[in-house]
């Protein structure tokens, strides 16, 4: 698809934003997402958590969604755990995602 322009994920976010292949921008953020919520950088994938939200294909459904939405839930949960937050977002989000999960 790409060629022989993409060597690493910078290089796939650099290929997508030039092409304006949402698809493709979304799933790098959520790739993101889940290689810093492993390392436990978790402020780091809270950041892509919410860039995946703001591109245009979140609404629609794939695959990764469920990964998205599972490990959303668990980092927002975590991080109003630990950080905390003045309005409880944090908390209403973590169990509307755990709301989605057990639909499913």
């Amino acid at each position: 698809v790409f060629g022989d322009s993409i060597s690493s994920l910078d290089d796939l976010r650099s290929e997508a934003e030039s092409s304006h292949d949402n698809r493709w921008l979304h799933s790098f953020h959520v790739i993101k997402m889940l290689t810093a919520y492993w390392r436990g950088d978790y402020m780091a994938a809270d950041d892509h958590f919410h860039a995946t939200l703001t591109c245009p294909t979140a609404k629609m459904p794939q695959i990764h969604s469920i990964y998205h939405t599972f490990f959303g839930g668990l980092l927002a949960l975590h991080l109003h755990r630990q950080v905390g937050s003045n309005d409880d977002q944090r908390l209403n989000q973590g169990r509307q995602m755990m709301e989605k999960v057990e639909k499913w």
